[in-house]
């Protein structure tokens, strides 16, 4: 109980300074908000791709599968709704084929 008396003892202490001269606490307060609030989406992000596991069954079992046209000289390039229907009935060696396509802002990528 007495580390709460020294927590309101501060902010009592805080508060008078803050109203003696607000533009310092402001110039305190707000790059502290900013670097609080950039830790937490890094972590966040580093959270949801690194830390966090693959919402997936045996997720090292998956495969990335491409077309290649090598008339043109594209040795990867991206497949027709069309080929992953054709995949899916045909593939034996996959429990399941499901396409994802990154085209850029206003497209439509997912299938």
């Amino acid at each position: 109980m007495h580390a709460l008396g020294e927590i309101a003892q501060d902010l009592r202490h805080a508060f008078r300074v803050y109203r003696q001269g607000p533009g310092l606490a402001i110039l305190i307060v707000v790059p502290l908000a900013l670097a609080i609030a950039a830790t937490t989406a890094t972590f966040a992000l580093v959270n949801a791709v690194l830390l966090r596991p693959l919402p997936f069954h045996d997720p090292d079992r998956i495969v990335l599968l491409w077309t290649s046209n090598t008339l043109n000289g594209f040795r990867e390039q991206f497949t027709s709704v069309a080929n992953v229907v054709d995949w899916t009935a045909r593939a034996r060696a996959f429990d399941d084929v499901a396409m994802y396509r990154d085209g850029g802002a206003g497209s439509r990528n997912a299938c």
